[in-house]
C-alpha cells in the first residue's frame, strides 16, 4: 500500500494505491482519501465507474449547433460533462445553454458552479435570455454553487457540494 501526499497546482492531495492484495482481486490505481476524525480513512473512488449496463447511444443537443457538431451530434444521454477553462471563456454560458436545452425537452439537469455564486449565475443567465429560476421552479433544473478550495478536494467530494 502506498500513501501519497503530493503537491498539485499549489494544493496538497492525499492518495492511496494498493499495489498487491494477496489472494484477492482489487481495483488498481490511485484513489483520493480523507482522514476523518473519529472515523478513520475514507476512500473517495473518483475514478471508479460503476457498471450500469450498456451505455446510452442516444445523443442529446448541448443547445449549440456548432458545439453539437464538434461533439459528434451532442453528448450521450446520461453522460456527465465537465466544462473547464480560464475565467471568461464561456464555461457558464455553455453549461446554462445545455441545461436550458434539456429542460426545454423535459429532461432533468444539474448545473454545478464551482466559482460563481448563485446570484452571479442567475444574473448571467438572465442577461443571455435564460430564466433559471423558472427552470428550477419546474423541478427539471437543480442549481448548486460550491467552492471546493474551502477544504481539500477529497473532503469536498466526501462531504458533497453545499447549496448557497
Amino acid at each position: 500500500m502506498i500513501l501519497r501526499h503530493a503537491g498539485e497546482q499549489e494544493k496538497r492531495r492525499r492518495t492511496v494505491e494498493i499495489l498487491k492484495l494477496r489472494g484477492a482481486p482489487h481495483r488498481g490505481g490511485e484513489f483520493s482519501f480523507a482522514i476523518v476524525p473519529g472515523e478513520g480513512i475514507s476512500i473517495i473512488p473518483i475514478a471508479l465507474i460503476t457498471e450500469r449496463g450498456q451505455p446510452s447511444v442516444e445523443r442529446v443537443s448541448v443547445g449549440n449547433a456548432e458545439l453539437d457538431r464538434m461533439l459528434g451530434d451532442g453528448l450521450r444521454r446520461d453522460e456527465v460533462a465537465f466544462v473547464s477553462g480560464a475565467t471568461g471563456t464561456g464555461k457558464t454560458l455553455i453549461a446554462v445553454t445545455f441545461a436550458a436545452a434539456g429542460v426545454a425537452l423535459g429532461h432533468r439537469s444539474l448545473l454545478i458552479s464551482f466559482d460563481e455564486s448563485q446570484e452571479q449565475v442567475l444574473a448571467s443567465a438572465q442577461a443571455w435570455g435564460f430564466d433559471l429560476e423558472a427552470m428550477e421552479g419546474s423541478g427539471l433544473l437543480r442549481l448548486l454553487n460550491t467552492y471546493p478550495e474551502e477544504a481539500s478536494l477529497e473532503n469536498h467530494f466526501r462531504r458533497g457540494p453545499s447549496v448557497d
